[in-house]
């Protein structure tokens, strides 16, 4: 019954986030976790496959972050469209693999 309620948690405060006016254009590594919904069962967010993204190869399509200083940002619009690239990257390996016998 718990594990019902922290979703419901999460969810509410996601909805929240997303359809608010006060969304903000900057994340943190936290605050992107939880814009993209990458949280554990807790409703805490995972930040490693963020840092993972953002430490690709240019080739592989890494996810766009900017600085602070030392503190690194990532701004909405871009992870929009690297969302949009990723998508139809992964599309494109899955129509590849499948097309391999």
């Amino acid at each position: 019954m718990t594990a019902l309620i922290d979703e419901r948690r999460i969810a509410a405060s996601l909805f929240e986030l997303i359809t608010s006016n006060s969304c903000p254009d900057w994340f943190t590594e936290r605050e992107l976790a939880i814009y993209l919904r990458l949280v554990n069962k807790d409703g805490k967010p995972i930040t490693s496959g963020i840092k993972k993204w953002a430490s690709r190869d240019p080739k592989d399509n890494p996810l766009p972050r900017r600085y602070i200083g030392d503190l690194p940002r990532f701004f909405r619009p871009d992870v929009i469209r690297w969302t949009e690239e990723e998508t139809k990257r992964h599309h494109s390996k899955l129509k590849f693999s499948d097309s391999v016998p």
